[in-house]
């Protein structure tokens, strides 16, 4: 697991359970674990899942699947980050924008 920003959670996970299942990879506290694999600590912040993790990896490739997140979207997103969190935010809504789109234009018509 790496520590990310917030603003670099894509697509809006929600909670896998409604109490904490998971322990924080830096102090080991519960924490909450979302769809997309990621984790997120109260002291910490939040946490996304890397290849080499086997069991919240795969979360993530399956979430990115199904809402249209591609590796260039998560790349980008840190590129932002890193430049200024206004550009970070700006470039999630984009991101999550198309999301819903894509969604809405997946749900069947009444």
């Amino acid at each position: 697991m790496k520590s990310v920003h917030k603003f670099q959670i894509l697509g809006n996970p929600t909670a896998t359970a409604h109490n904490p299942t998971e322990a924080c990879p830096q102090c080991g506290d519960a924490s909450f674990s979302f769809q997309d694999g990621s984790v997120m600590c109260i002291g910490h912040g939040c946490f996304e899942p890397e290849r080499s993790d086997v069991r919240l990896f795969p979360m993530r490739q399956q979430f990115d699947r199904r809402h249209g997140i591609t590796g260039d979207d998560r790349g980008l997103l840190a590129t932002k980050v890193a430049e200024s969190p206004d550009a970070a935010l700006a470039e999630r809504n984009r991101i999550n924008e198309r999301i819903r789109l894509t969604a809405l234009a997946r749900q069947p018509r009444l």
